[in-house]
């Protein structure tokens, strides 16, 4: 329940940033649950690993991942819930050239407007639940499992 994102990893500087959540449950708010954004790093590179996480009935994506020209950032969600937000998932970039990806793998996305955007590359491992969603359900383009 609050006013912004449940988790905003927002980071300035050009250092490596590693993020890690697990069993982190992010109800209500008014943007993302979880929020990772490289737009006020000047370099460097932030990483984010979401494992067994909840993020349900947020007004915009349950799980974010906002990259830039300068600073790659990757997110991976795995074994997590992704239910009635705006979102399932939303991977953007502010420029064309960033290294920005968000991966997600036995994940459910259920309930949401739309179960997932890409601005920036997404990823499915192909072992996702994704269903009851407003979109139809469509599935994130899948990397192959090794």
């Amino acid at each position: 329940d609050n006013g912004s994102g449940g988790i905003s990893v927002l980071p300035s500087g050009s250092g490596a940033v590693r993020v890690s959540v697990s069993g982190v449950k992010m109800y209500n708010n008014s943007f993302s649950g979880l929020q990772l954004d490289t737009s006020t790093m000047s370099g460097g590179s932030l990483y984010g690993v979401a494992t067994d996480s909840v993020a349900t009935g947020n007004l915009g994506p349950g799980f974010t991942l906002f990259g830039t020209s300068s600073t790659p950032a990757r997110l991976l969600v795995a074994r997590s819930v992704s239910a009635n937000n705006q979102y399932g998932l939303f991977s953007d970039r502010f420029g064309v050239a960033d290294p920005t990806v968000m991966y997600v793998g036995q994940s459910m996305i259920t309930g949401n407007r739309f179960s997932w955007a890409n601005l920036a590359p997404l990823f499915s491992y192909g072992d996702n639940d994704i269903n009851g969603n407003d979109d139809g359900d469509p599935a994130p383009p899948s990397i192959a499992r090794k």
